[in-house]
């Protein structure tokens, strides 16, 4: 039975990057180093910040499980996906590592990326295929 899941991107990912830069920047200008070491910090900082955005912003819009898993990216294309063991499955993040295009990669799902139930459901059919 082929189970579609539609991803949004996370909220509370935004606020985890958000503010681990933010304390990064604070404890740069807190703790007793060189000057030049919070000020290079300062323009490194927000520009991995940008990075780490852009790549938010990629969130895939579908999973779709049923024969063989499927991930649609936001451009349209679609990418098979191979699960690989073990699963990484909480109330708060799920991790699937997969092979994708002979790759090994994770897709790291928190929980606010799904509803309710559709994380739920999520969670039973990875516990059944891993």
């Amino acid at each position: 039975m082929r189970q579609e899941f539609h991803l949004t991107p996370s909220r509370s990912l935004l606020l985890y990057l958000y503010v681990l830069h933010l304390l990064v920047l604070l404890a740069s200008w807190l703790a007793p180093v060189p000057l030049w070491l919070p000020i290079s910090l300062t323009i490194i900082v927000p520009l991995s910040f940008c990075i780490s955005l852009k790549s938010y912003r990629k969130t895939p819009q579908m999973l779709a499980s049923g024969d063989s898993w499927l991930l649609q990216k936001q451009d349209g294309t679609q990418c098979e996906l191979m699960l690989c063991a073990p699963c990484y499955i909480s109330r708060w993040l799920t991790v699937i590592p997969v092979r994708a295009e002979g790759q090994k990669r994770r897709l790291v799902i928190p929980f606010d990326s799904l509803s309710a139930d559709q994380y739920r459901r999520l969670g039973v059919v990875l516990r059944l295929s891993c």
